[in-house]
């Protein structure tokens, strides 16, 4: 019986010699779409982890599970680009609402700033808004600071500003009415 029979059967041995085996080229090819060592650990980590519970559905030949891998990984990497990109519109979205609030603000005492619209917001969210975007931390340390994870604190942003998008908005136009009526 070959290795991947083996892992095929649940050898966790078998699997751990695959996982010596591929890991380096597999690590290399996923922090060249990253350039992060962290996310790439993780994706590695999660590319493996399928891989040993959809063993049982996978062709057993060493290229098969190696060209699932690489499957899995370059997914990983494209999902990755898409969140960041989310984040990214998200973030210019909430700067260009701040300034619109600010400015309306300025002419308008009616309408409420960014900090009342950023206090509307579950604890967790405002608090890695805080530590992200108005204290200049990186993902890696709001989430040590917090004691929750990188994705966790992607989350938590994420959610934030589709929130404070919605608020925002509704803000506006409900402050574009009180100028048009005064």
């Amino acid at each position: 019986m070959n290795v991947i029979e083996e892992i095929i059967e649940g050898n966790q041995k078998a699997f751990k010699k695959f996982y010596d085996k591929t890991h380096s080229k597999l690590f290399s090819f996923t922090f060249k779409h990253t350039s992060d060592f962290e996310l790439s650990k993780e994706i590695i980590q999660d590319s493996f982890v399928i891989l040993w519970e959809r063993k049982k559905t996978l062709t057993p030949s060493w290229e098969s599970f190696e060209a699932y891998l690489f499957k899995v990984i370059r997914n990983k990497c494209i999902a990755e680009y898409k969140q960041k990109i989310i984040v990214a519109e998200a973030l210019l979205d909430y700067k260009e609402t701040q300034e619109l609030l600010q400015t309306e603000s300025d002419s308008n005492s009616n309408i409420p700033s960014i900090n009342k619209l950023l206090n509307t917001l579950p604890s967790r969210q405002r608090r890695v808004i805080e530590l992200v975007k108005l204290q200049g931390l990186s993902y890696k340390e709001a989430a040590l600071e917090l004691n929750i994870s990188e994705r966790t604190v992607e989350a938590h942003l994420r959610k934030a500003f589709d929130t404070l998008r919605i608020k925002a908005n509704l803000l506006y136009f409900f402050g574009y009415f009180l100028l048009t009526l005064s």
